[in-house]
């Protein structure tokens, strides 16, 4: 039975292998997303006052209703603005294993630290 399945598998995948030189897209990539990019540009001024906004972003805790930072959105929002003003970090070329420990340095230090680089 297995060898039945496995014969139907390979002819199946066979069937949809395009020859030498032939393109599996050739119609190329469908004309509609120019239209959604260009929207997209176009709210980009608003998408970035958003991100602005949620910088300061705060949630509500308790039974008090106590507004306290709510810091998951504020590190994507910081993040996704500066992928934007400045790109992505190159990818490091050390190893994780090789990461210098810093969990010795105290905040200061750290700051300092992040600021010399």
């Amino acid at each position: 039975m297995k060898e039945l399945e496995t014969t139907e598998n390979k002819q199946r995948s066979q069937a949809h292998l395009w020859k030498p030189g032939q393109s599996g897209n050739p119609g190329g990539r469908p004309k509609g997303h120019g239209k959604i990019k260009e929207m997209a540009r176009q709210n980009t001024e608003k998408a970035i006052l958003t991100l602005v906004e949620a910088l300061e972003a705060t949630k509500v805790v308790g039974l008090a209703a106590i507004e306290v930072p709510d810091h998951q959105v504020r590190i994507s929002a910081a993040n996704a603005l500066l992928d934007r003003g400045w790109g992505k970090p190159a990818a490091s070329d050390k190893n994780e294993d090789e990461a210098e420990d810093l969990s010795h340095l105290s905040n200061d230090e750290l700051k300092k630290l992040v600021l010399e680089s």
